[in-house]
């Protein structure tokens, strides 16, 4: 189930908290069907860059989101790539994911051997305060792996209004989709790479 974190501004990342669900109805398309529209996106093995946007674009007919930051883990390498809403700095985002990962992986010192954080090339959401002035942060976090293999990532998305059982849910199918997309991609990306090396600088198969 997702990791779920209040993030005050001017304290640390704090643990697991529920979200509370909204009330009254919800007339935004049938969450079954925006999860058959992301399927449909995800049924190639592309770069997270290009990917992941096309998934929020989805994602955001029926979220609320302020922002978006993945977090990978390719052979020992820790990689954020984060999506703002316009305008909005993503430098909370990206600390409160880059904390959570290191929580997920039980690797505290994560920060200190060097991490790459990318800012992706669009933006996502709309950058709106909540009702009642309250400008706290509201993330949900995701771990991203396939069957009985180790963790390779986190998608944590940071929302403009508490989540519902219901969303909750919707965003673990979506996350378990995408787990299976970045882990095809990976595969493809860890096989040209022996192909490659397997070759001499000329082109050809060494013998």
């Amino acid at each position: 189930m997702p990791t779920t974190h209040r993030h005050n501004p001017q304290a640390a990342p704090r643990g697991a908290k529920a979200l509370t669900g909204r009330e009254g109805g919800d007339p935004r398309p049938a969450r079954l069907e925006l999860l058959y529209e992301i399927g449909k996106k995800l049924t190639r093995a592309r770069r997270p860059e290009e990917l992941i946007p096309e998934v929020l674009s989805v994602a955001t007919t029926a979220l609320s989101l302020r922002s978006a930051v993945l977090a990978l883990r390719v052979d020992g390498q820790t990689r954020l790539i984060a999506w703002p809403t316009n305008g909005r700095d993503v430098g909370v985002a990206s600390d409160h994911a880059l904390a959570t990962f290191a929580y997920l992986l039980q690797e505290p010192d994560l920060a200190s051997r060097g991490v790459e954080v990318v800012r992706g090339a669009i933006s996502v959401g709309e950058d709106a305060r909540r009702p009642g002035g309250d400008d706290t942060n509201l993330f949900v976090a995701l771990p991203l792996a396939v069957a009985h293999r180790p963790m390779f990532g986190a998608l944590q998305l940071e929302c403009s209004a508490p989540l519902g059982d219901e969303e909750l849910r919707f965003v673990d199918a979506i996350v378990t989709e995408l787990a299976a997309a970045l882990d095809r991609h990976l595969t493809v990306e860890r096989r040209t790479a022996e192909i490659a090396g397997a070759r001499d600088p000329a082109g050809a198969p060494i013998a």
